[in-house]
């Protein structure tokens, strides 16, 4: 029996050897390069009057923003189907960012002063680069594509369903970006599937920064109370009958932030009509989100927001009408330090729009989202679409010094009409092509804009 062992010893080593061989091809070859290659373009005039501290004033602002974005995340494929790497990039050329707000003091005729007004980068108007480290994450699975639990650290993007707000990759330079840890599954059930999850965030960089906000160098102020860490929880299911998301997020002494939302539809073939129930039905959704504040500065913020919608597919023309309803105080998310929101959001119709949001206290939006396929024009998968959100009653009293610069009135309405290109739906893969025209009555703003985008998988091109 000796005399096996050295073979059995050298057979089991190359054995093995041969397996981790094929196991480090896998990593390399099933590995993805997403690309996202954009230009965007925007030019908008506004011309409104405004309050502030008891001092008028007439506010002439101008923004008119070119640049260019290249977005590069690399997937790697699985280690003995149980360790992946993610890493990208983000970065953009900025050709110009003109944009100035003048504001003229009506009352005293003192106070005159002019500030910079862009949109594409905020972080540094006179830019003419961006860029930030993106996805870059080590992460470990078990089980296989269908049926998996991952676990997830480092640096990451999250989806519209992690905190439920929606990470803007529309109109910016750069996106949203988070760093912790994040348990996730995907999970294959008899009617669909569900994908739970576990997120702990303990910093970020907003769209409009390269830099990464740790949330445990906030310092408390008058308005907020400092927090370390924000944990969230929740789930998104996909069924053939109904779509459902549910997510909680804590952050200790500062918030509490939750919101759970429905789809479904029913098939018009159910009320007797002979039609294709995928091309027409009457399609309904539901949301309710709920918001407390914790610790001693925040220890009296409550709210929630409710929303609902109807609407139908009939073809080529499909179209969602709602209405949401803010409660007694503004539904504020994870404010930070920095100015922006670190997630925990409305994700509502109504912040569809492009300027404004619908979040405030008392609020309540009546919305309008649909379009028509001109296919039928034999126009191939071109698409005219608008959003119209129309906010009022806005409790003016009870909003926070930074809503106080937002609002300018308590009802206002934004309309965009759209013109798209995608084969895939916008943003999907291949290329995109989005022609807005706006106008709003809160900052009395008309603008166009433009976006040119290619997604695909460089990868694709070497297999």
């Amino acid at each position: 029996m000796n005399r096996l062992n050295p073979l059995f010893c050298a057979v089991t080593l190359a054995l093995s050897a041969s397996a981790a061989h094929a196991s480090l091809d896998n990593f390399i070859s099933d590995s993805t390069v997403d690309t996202k290659l954009r230009t965007i373009y925007y030019d908008m005039d506004m011309d409104y009057d405004k309050t502030v501290m008891g001092i008028d004033w007439d506010v002439d602002a101008s923004i008119e923003d070119l640049g260019a974005s290249a977005w590069l995340n690399w997937q790697s494929g699985w280690l003995f189907n149980v360790v992946g790497v993610e890493l990208g990039y983000q970065g953009a050329l900025i050709a110009y960012q003109d944009g100035t707000a003048d504001m003229t003091d009506t009352t005293y005729g003192m106070f005159d002063t002019s500030v910079t007004s862009v949109q594409f980068y905020q972080g540094d108007p006179d830019a003419s680069s961006a860029g930030k480290l993106a996805n870059a994450n080590i992460k470990f699975r078990i089980g296989d594509d269908d049926n998996n639990l991952q676990l997830k650290v480092g640096r990451f993007t999250p989806t519209i369903y992690d905190l439920l707000h929606r990470p803007d990759v529309t109109f910016y330079a750069l996106s949203t970006l988070y760093e912790g840890a994040q348990l996730s599954g995907d999970l294959t059930w008899s009617w669909g599937t569900i994908n739970p999850w576990f997120n702990y965030f303990t910093g970020y960089s907003s769209e409009h920064s390269d830099e990464t906000l740790h949330f445990k160098d906030l310092e408390t102020t008058s308005e907020y109370d400092a927090f370390d860490a924000i944990y969230n929880v929740g789930f998104h299911t996909e069924t053939d009958y109904f779509t459902t998301s549910a997510s909680y997020s804590y952050a200790e002494d500062y918030l509490s932030n939750g919101i759970i939302e429905f789809y479904s539809g029913i098939p018009l073939s159910v009320f007797g009509f002979n039609t294709d129930d995928d091309q027409y039905y009457i399609k309904y959704m539901l949301k309710y989100g709920m918001e407390k504040g914790l610790g001693s500065v925040n220890e009296d913020h409550s709210t929630d927001v409710t929303e609902f919608a109807i609407g139908m597919q009939a073809g080529e023309l499909d179209f969602l009408v709602g209405v949401t309803q803010v409660g007694d105080d503004s539904f504020y998310g994870f404010e930070t330090q920095d100015g922006y929101n670190a997630g925990g959001g409305t994700a509502v119709w109504g912040d569809m729009a492009l300027l404004n949001t619908f979040k405030h206290a008392g609020q309540q939006t009546l919305f309008l989202v649909g379009g028509y396929n001109l296919d039928s024009l034999n126009l191939p998968n071109w698409r005219i679409q608008t959003t119209v959100a129309a906010g009022s009653d806005i409790d003016m009293d009870n909003l926070s010094t930074a809503e106080s610069y937002a609002v300018n009135q308590a009802d206002y309405t934004e309309t965009e009409i759209d013109i798209i290109y995608a084969k895939d739906g916008y943003q999907g893969q291949g290329m995109s092509y989005r022609f807005t025209y706006g106008q709003d009555n809160n900052f009395n703003a008309k603008g166009v804009g433009l976006w040119i985008e290619y997604n695909g998988d460089l990868m694709a091109a070497f297999k």
